[in-house]
């Protein structure tokens, strides 16, 4: 699509325009309550030295003019949005008095709510103290930017700055435009390739996947502080992983998927359940666009205990190979169209995981004699648990693990990102291992038991769940499907027959069986010692029943 395939836009003027499907899914949260701080993005960093007062109001001048999505105002009660021709500078400059203050004023800045409407949702606080480094804090909101905005935001006002202090005009860049991404997702939407992509999501949620945690009542309140969990993986550690990943020829994002698919089924002792994967919606042409470009894939995680993690990875990547080809679809228009209101506190997904690769993180700029060091700031999580992964090449991968404080606490948060820990872990040794196989229990849990006494006499790595025995034998008939498995007189079955005919027992057991619940079946079996008696048993597993060996030689008072 062209540039001047897209309608122009009267910016002299208000002229409003539809929202991006991303974009209002978030607008419908804001509507139904959701607290608003929570989708304003924020970064900080420390000013070591003198900064221009004039040059930094500048700055951001020519950083607003330069890119059309800082200039966005969004309506209060409808879903929709208009750009102002110009813009003052959102600024505020503050000299504190006293320096011990300096937290308590970032985390006030960080907690006060952009309103939508004619206010502006982007802005710039520097807060200054004597006898200690200044401090910068951008606030973006989420209409209007997604993560990687937040980066791009103070690398491109850096770069406008520097250039002011050489005494230079900066260019203005075409090709930067936001608007535009905009009007091309209209287009989309109303495209027959918009109605397949969403009856393709319809197919894939039929049925509503399992919910791993608990949904806080509508009175719920969001508390600010929420401790996130980080750790990384370097050297040793990280060659050995990226040897794994290549191994079995899937990328690093898909196998880091699974992964947490298969720590958090482990964890929550569910099976199917759906992990948000954020697509940050960029690619050469666009990838210094500053918006809000990314969207969520709701990818659904069937987990199988009986196959082996390297299994799990391959058929969670070929599921993702086709839903990659319809990912444009807003999650809010799939969760209308399956019945649900996509809103915070009922959506497809309570995890959601955001990978991103990164040539070098930059953690220090510097102006001459100004030293800008980036600093980290706490985050507010509308999904129960997010997990950030940052790949930054050879040199290091970084993990930040975040929760909604509103539906699990801190510990639940560590214990699910020590489980994760545990995977990649199990996963670098062998990706053979069974998913049933995985211990589970971290080391401070296991520490816990202990002081409780209720594991004084045990190895707690025992008690990872082993797989039943019909899925064992599911496991070695996949594994060594000519082996013997079963001798009767003259005649033998390899483990295919075995599985295959046990398969074929179940199928007409379910039939029989119709009308009632076969987890609740007991089934009596009365058949001489055979092979049939084993591929019978084998069947009613498969079911989920339970087999009640008879004897036939018994009274028949008893047998009944």
């Amino acid at each position: 699509m062209n540039q001047s395939d897209l309608p122009a836009l009267n910016v002299t003027q208000r002229d409003y325009f539809d929202l991006s499907g991303a974009q209002r899914a978030i607008w419908l949260d804001l509507r139904l309550g959701v607290n608003p701080v929570a989708y304003q993005l924020s970064g900080q960093a420390k000013l070591h030295g003198d900064i221009d007062h004039a040059l930094f109001r500048q700055a951001i001048s020519l950083l607003l003019a330069q890119h059309d999505a800082l200039r966005l105002r969004v309506d209060v009660h409808t879903p929709r949005q208009w750009l102002e021709s110009a813009a003052s500078a959102p600024l505020c400059i503050k000299e504190l008095a006293e320096c011990a203050s300096l937290d308590l004023e970032v985390q006030d800045i960080l907690s006060s709510v952009m309103p939508l409407g004619e206010h502006t949702l982007f802005q710039f606080d520097l807060l200054q103290c004597e006898h200690q480094a200044s401090v910068v804090v951008w606030r973006i909101h989420h209409l209007i930017a997604d993560l990687i905005t937040l980066d791009l935001i103070m690398q491109r006002w850096f770069d406008i700055y520097n250039t002011l202090l050489q005494d230079s005009v900066p260019e203005l860049p075409d090709g930067s435009s936001f608007v535009s991404v905009v009007m091309a997702d209209h287009m989309y939407s109303a495209s027959p390739q918009a109605t397949a992509d969403l009856a393709y999501w319809q197919r894939r949620f039929d049925t509503l996947p399992a919910k791993l945690f608990e949904q806080p009542g509508s009175g719920a309140q969001v508390s600010f502080s929420s401790q996130p969990l980080t750790w990384c993986m370097e050297g040793a550690e990280l060659s050995r992983w990226r040897s794994a990943c290549t191994r079995i020829g899937i990328t690093d994002q898909r196998v880091l998927l699974a992964l947490l698919a298969v720590s958090l089924s482990r964890r929550q002792g569910e099976m199917d359940f759906a992990i948000g994967l954020a697509l940050h919606g960029r690619d050469f042409t666009s990838k210094d666009v500053i918006g809000m470009l990314s969207r969520a894939l709701p990818v659904r995680c069937q987990i199988q205990p009986e196959l082996s993690l390297k299994q799990t990875i391959c058929a969670l990547s070929k599921d993702l190979d086709e839903d990659f080809r319809h990912q444009r679809t807003p999650i809010d228009a799939l969760c209308r169209a399956i019945g649900m209101s996509g809103s915070a506190h009922n959506r497809l997904y309570d995890a959601v995981m955001s990978y991103r690769q990164v040539p070098v993180q930059i953690r220090e700029l510097r102006l001459g004699q100004l030293r800008i060091e980036l600093t980290g700031n706490p985050m507010l999580e509308m999904t129960p648990l997010s997990l950030y992964v940052t790949d930054i090449g050879d040199e290091r991968m970084e993990f930040l693990l975040s929760h909604d404080p509103a539906v699990i606490d801190a510990a639940t948060c560590h214990h699910a990102g020590a489980t994760l820990q545990q995977v990649i872990q199990a996963f670098c040794e062998s990706c053979s291992m069974w998913v049933s196989e995985l211990n589970v229990i971290a080391p401070q849990e296991q520490q816990q038991l202990l002081q409780y006494g209720c594991a004084a006499q045990f190895d707690l790595a025992t008690f990872a769940p082993t797989p039943r025995l019909e899925q064992q034998i599911s496991m070695q008939a996949s594994a060594t499907p000519d082996a013997m498995a079963v001798i009767d007189g003259t005649d033998s079955w390899s483990y295919a027959e075995l599985e295959a005919r046990a398969n074929h027992r179940a199928v007409q057991l379910k039939a029989a069986l119709s009308d009632y619940s076969a987890s609740e079946a007991v089934i009596g079996v009365a058949l001489p010692r055979s092979a049939a008696t084993v591929e019978w048993l084998l069947a009613i597993l498969k079911v989920g029943g339970v087999y009640l060996p008879l004897d036939i030689d018994h009274p028949q008072q008893r047998l009944h």
